[in-house]
Parts: structure tokens; C-alpha cells; sequence
């Protein structure tokens, strides 16, 4: 008898035991985890961003333009993009350890805050690059690479299976891998030991309770967030419509080389700045409470599914 069908999760305790610490610790939470997160943020993401930005932003200007005529020059673009993911993973990764800290009753106690770097914090940095890679990076290689054979068939039929692979597939397997996936960072964090592939096994037969429990989360958080970003969403788009960027001949002349001050007299100019420093603000702070209730409740979930084992294990014996 397999342990999936002696262990039964009910979505309501779980996501009890990832909302239930935040009610008396949101504070602690959001002064120790959330503020040395977004400070570390800026710091490596912000400051890389900005200077990869600088130095890419003459191919960045033939793309708008539509001068692009060699590909080539796309390469950079896509290899400062990697980077920037790899490294905006590392806060992640020290927010992720403090928050599974915080969960064992080991505290908020840190050299930086919460924040601690050591051991803990490079495996769940690992982790953090095989999920992604799992969940996401792979699956968008398999649609990237449908996209060229599908422009080589030129098919009727494979055209319709592009888009069903764009709207459909390729986000039912992110979310499937995602789930699957979901309990390698509690593994990791309490057997001390990369155990991200461990997950699959002791998610089977719970999918649909694991992703109902985390679609509530980031249904519940992404409303909040939906709430936070607007205004600067129609900031953003007010800019996009009414600016530069939505006239097709002011494009067409645009010398790349002024790409940089059009920006600063737009996209940054000092109320879009002000609008998205609160939104990197108050949605660093959101990321983190958020990450604290998804980690509180695949510990509880990986929890019952280590005692229910246990339980059939002495009813073997």
C-alpha cells in the first residue's frame, strides 16, 4: 500500500499552518526577513540591472526601432537577462533560509538581520536554479523549440498546436512541475541535504491538494499585489500610449544613442520613479510574507506526509 493513500492533506490545514505565524509575527517577518530581502535586492539586481541596461542600450534601441539587422546582437541581451535571473536568486535564496529558520522555532537571530550565509543558504540557492530550471527554463525550451519547427512546417495544424502550446500547455506544465517540485526546499532545508528530485516522490498522489493550497496563496497575494501595482501600471501605459514609444514615426527616426534621454524624460522621470519605488517596495515586503506562508505550509505538508509514512511503516512492521 502506497503512503499517498494512507496521508490525507486537507487544503484548510495547510494553509492554516502558512497564514497562522504570519498573524502574530508579520512585524518581526517584514523588519528581519522583508527589509535586508529588498535592501539585498537593490544592492545586486538594481545595480546590475542598471548597468547592463547602460551598456545594452544601443541594441535595445535598434530593437524599438526595428534597425535590428543582426541577430547576433540579440546574444548580450540574452546572456545579461541570464545573469540578472541568476543573480536576483541569491536574496531569494537567504529569505528562503531565515523564513524555514523562522518555521523551526530557530528565530529571526542573523549577522544581517535574519539573514545568514552559510550552508543553508547555498542549498537552498541550488534549489532555487533547479526548479526554475525544471519548472520554467525547460518547458520554455520545448516551446521555443516547437516555434522553429512549427515556422520550418509551416502547417495549418501546427500552427494550431502552437498556440494551444502557448495559452495551454506550456503553463499546465509549469504549474504541474511546480507542484511536483514544491517540497524541495523544505526537504532541503531539513535534511540539510539537496533534495529537490525527493519531492516527486513524496508529492505523488497529492497534486490536486498541493495545488489547490498553493493556488490559493498566490491567488489571495496576487490580488494584493494587483492592488499595489495599478497605479503604476496606468502610469506605465499612459506613458507607453501617449509617449514616444507609441509613435510609430517618432520610432522610425529614433537615433539609438537618444534612447537613454527619452527614458529619463519618461519611463524615468521622478513620478514613475516614485510610483515603482513603492511598488518594489511594498511588493519586495508582500514577496516575502507570501514566501513565509508558502514555506510554513509545505513544511506542514511535507510533516504529515513523513508521520503517515512512519505510521505505515510500523503497521508493516
Amino acid at each position: 500500500m502506497s503512503e499517498s493513500l494512507n496521508t490525507k492533506l486537507e487544503i484548510g490545514e495547510i494553509l492554516s499552518a502558512g497564514f497562522k505565524p504570519l498573524k502574530a509575527h508579520w512585524r518581526p517577518l517584514l523588519f528581519r526577513v522583508g527589509v535586508p530581502y529588498l535592501l539585498t535586492s537593490l544592492v545586486l539586481v538594481g545595480a546590475m540591472g542598471w548597468l547592463l541596461f547602460s551598456a545594452l542600450s544601443p541594441v535595445l534601441g535598434e530593437v524599438l526601432t526595428g534597425n535590428m539587422s543582426d541577430v547576433t546582437k540579440l546574444y548580450p541581451v540574452f546572456a545579461a537577462y541570464a545573469g540578472l535571473i541568476i543573480v536576483a536568486l541569491v536574496p531569494a535564496s537567504l529569505a528562503s533560509a531565515a523564513l524555514f529558520r523562522f518555521h523551526t522555532g530557530a528565530g529571526l537571530k542573523g549577522a544581517f538581520f535574519a539573514f545568514r550565509f552559510g550552508a543553508d543558504e547555498v542549498r537552498q540557492y541550488v534549489a532555487l536554479l533547479l526548479v526554475m530550471f525544471v519548472a520554467i527554463l525547460l518547458p520554455t525550451a520545448l516551446l521555443v523549440s516547437a516555434i522553429i519547427m512549427v515556422l520550418k512546417i509551416s502547417s495549418y495544424g501546427a500552427i494550431v498546436a502552437l498556440v494551444l502550446g502557448i495559452f495551454f500547455l506550456l503553463p499546465v506544465c509549469m504549474a504541474y512541475f511546480g507542484v511536483r517540485l514544491s517540497l524541495a526546499f523544505a526537504l532541503t532545508f531539513t535534511q540539510k541535504r539537496l533534495r529537490v528530485f525527493t519531492s516527486w516522490r513524496q508529492t505523488r498522489g497529492h497534486f490536486w491538494v498541493l495545488f489547490l493550497t498553493f493556488a490559493v496563496l498566490y491567488i489571495l497575494f496576487g490580488l494584493v499585489s494587483m492592488l499595489i501595482t495599478t497605479p503604476a501600471n496606468v502610469l506605465f501605459y499612459a506613458q507607453q500610449s501617449t509617449g514616444w514609444l507609441g509613435d510609430p514615426e517618432m520610432l522610425e527616426n529614433l537615433d539609438p544613442d537618444d534612447l537613454p534621454i527619452l527614458l529619463r524624460e519618461t519611463f524615468l522621470s521622478t513620478r514613475t520613479i516614485i510610483a515603482f519605488a513603492w511598488v518594489i517596495f511594498a511588493g519586495t515586503l508582500l514577496n516575502v510574507l507570501q514566501a513565509a506562508a508558502f514555506n510554513g505550509a509545505s513544511l506542514f505538508a511535507l510533516q504529515e506526509i513523513k508521520n503517515a509514512s512512519a505510521e505505515l511503516a510500523k503497521e508493516i512492521a
